[in-house]
C-alpha cells in the first residue's frame, strides 16, 4: 500500500493523535489534508501548544487538553507519540 492510498483510506475517519510535541506535528495537518477527522490529546495547555494550537483549531482539529487528556480516548484510528507507550490503559481501553 503507498503512503497515499493509506491517507485516502482515513478520509471521514475518526483519528486521535496522543501528543503534539515534535513528533507528531507534521502528522497532524497531512491527515487534516486527508479529510480524517483529528482530535489531538495532549497535556499541554492551548497557551502552551501556541501559534501551533491555533493553526490547527482554524483548521478544524479538536483537541483534548490538560491533566485528564486521555480519559476520553477514542477514535477509529489512534497515533500515538512515542512517549506514551502501548500499555498505557487510556490506549489499550480505547483499543478495546
Amino acid at each position: 500500500m503507498t503512503l497515499k492510498t493509506y491517507l485516502t483510506s482515513l478520509c471521514g475517519k475518526s483519528v486521535a493523535v496522543v501528543g503534539a510535541g515534535l513528533s507528531n506535528r507534521p502528522l497532524i495537518p497531512l491527515l487534516t489534508q486527508a479529510g480524517a477527522d483529528v482530535t489531538v490529546y495532549d497535556q499541554s495547555s492551548p497557551e502552551a501548544l501556541g501559534d501551533f494550537y491555533i493553526k490547527c483549531t482554524e483548521e478544524g482539529v479538536k483537541f483534548h487538553l490538560g491533566e485528564d487528556y486521555l480519559d476520553d480516548l477514542a477514535g477509529d484510528i489512534i497515533f500515538h507519540t512515542p512517549g506514551v507507550l502501548p500499555t498505557e490503559p487510556a490506549l489499550v481501553r480505547a483499543v478495546a
